[in-house]
């Protein structure tokens, strides 16, 4: 029996999913999405698998294998937490965006760069 508050989706549209995850205190599958961006949520992600193991993730995400009882032990564990408050990002850098703009001003734009039919 399910619990009325859990849903099960295969695929979520991009334009609901960031509304999910709004709402929502866990996240479980084999998606890179709960490795990269669940902590900015702060909501624990079950990476079930070894499709994403070996990534570098934040403390929140936690690799289970596809076992049953393991599954079913971590649910236990995470689900119905309360969000957890920010953490250290491992993937956060102070002025990315302003450094990634600095680097692309000194990027000289020619013809190898702007035509798309241009043979390398």
């Amino acid at each position: 029996k399910f619990n009325k508050n859990l849903k099960i989706f295969n695929n979520i549209d991009e334009k609901y999913f960031v509304n999910l995850l709004i709402n929502c205190n866990l996240i479980i599958g084999n998606s890179s999405m709960g490795v990269y961006e669940s902590s900015y949520f702060g909501i624990h992600a079950l990476n079930i698998g070894r499709r994403q193991k070996g990534r570098a993730s934040n403390k929140n995400v936690h690799f289970i294998k596809g076992e049953k009882r393991e599954i079913l032990l971590n649910l236990q564990k995470y689900y119905g937490l309360k969000r957890f408050a920010k953490i250290k990002d491992i993937f956060y850098q102070r002025n990315s965006s302003k450094r990634i703009l600095n680097k692309l001003k000194n990027i000289k734009l020619d013809k190898k760069i702007l035509d798309k039919n241009y043979e390398l």
